[in-house]
Order: C-alpha cells, then structure tokens, then sequence
C-alpha cells in the first residue's frame, strides 16, 4: 500500500535544485570545461578563418598564373609584332622578364606553403585542446565522484576520531599540572 506524498510539499522543477547541490570540484571542472570549450571554439573559427584565408588565396594564385600566362602570351605576341617591324627585343629582355614572372610565381607559392603551415598549427593546436576537454569530461564524470567519495569516507574518519578522543578524554579526569608536578617529586626524592 502505498503512502501518499505531504500535501505541502512540492517537487522541484528539473535541474533547479540539481545546480544548487553542485559541489565546487564540480563546478571548477564545469567551469575550467567552458574554458577549453571556449577555447576549441575560437580555434575552431581560426581554422576556418585560415580555410578561408587559403581559399582565397588559392583562388588569387589561379587568377595570377592565367594572368601570367596571358602576360606571357602577350609578351610573345608583342615579340612576334616588333620581330615583325624590325625592332629587335634582345635575350636578356626577355629573360629579365622571365626572371620576374618567376620570382613572382615562386613567391607566391611560398606563401601559400605558409599558410598550410599555419593550418596545419592551428589543427594541431585544436587536437591538443580537444584532447584536453575529452580528459577534464572524463575526470567530470568519472574521477570526480571517486574523489568525492573518498572526501566523504576521510571526513567520516576524522569525525570517528574526533568522538574517540571525546570518549578518552571523558573516561580520564583531567588532573591538575601542579599536582603532577608535585608527585613526580615526591618520587624522586
């Protein structure tokens, strides 16, 4: 047969009293977990900042290289017209031009090995990070109430030497300093 609840009282919507009984481990891990959370979430967003960053430039080398090409092209075209009308363009012209078309492509993909580095930084450093929070969400849900258990096990032992000692202390009177003192002369001499 069942026993009907106290008509007065009332059960908590839920979660509410579930945050008030939070221990301060608990909310320390909670709260050092925001932080790596936050933390993942920046560089979250860095990375795909970074993507973003090596998107474009990707996109702006293809623009360049057909812009070097046509360049090229042009070059070569404006080579054939002047070989044409007799105005002569020497070797070191156009390996001076080739040169620069060089440098510039070969800067360019320096650059862009760069910004793989930086990826690949930032995916190391996220990897480091989430690491991190999968370890301090496992001490959350699984260390944290071992250690909580042994707190409460080491209190209950403080307190039973607390009442031991009580017990001791009420079985033997207290005797005064001086009349100790008095019988260990008395012995002595």
């Amino acid at each position: 047969m069942e026993i009907p609840a106290k008509a007065g009282k009332k059960d908590p919507p839920d979660g509410l009293w579930k945050e008030e009984k939070m221990s301060t481990s608990e909310a320390l891990l909670d709260y050092h977990l925001q932080i790596k959370e936050n933390i993942i979430e920046r560089l979250m967003a860095q990375m795909k900042n970074l993507g973003e960053k090596n998107q474009k430039s990707q996109d702006r080398n293809g623009r360049l290289k057909d812009e070097q090409i046509w360049h090229i092209r042009n070059l070569l075209k404006e080579l054939s017209e002047e070989k044409a009308e007799g105005l002569k363009v020497t070797r070191e012209d156009v390996e001076t031009a080739m040169k620069e078309k060089w440098k510039f492509e070969r800067d360019q993909e320096q650059n862009l090995k760069d910004m793989r580095s930086q990826i690949s930084n930032a995916e190391k450093l996220f990897l480091e990070k989430l690491s991190e929070k999968e370890y301090w969400e496992e001490y959350k849900n699984v260390g944290s109430a071992q250690h909580a258990k042994l707190i409460i096990s080491l209190q209950n032992d403080i307190n039973k030497v607390k009442e031991n000692a009580e017990k001791m202390s009420d079985d033997f009177p207290v005797v005064p300093t001086s009349f100790i003192k008095q019988s260990i002369f008395t012995l002595l001499i």
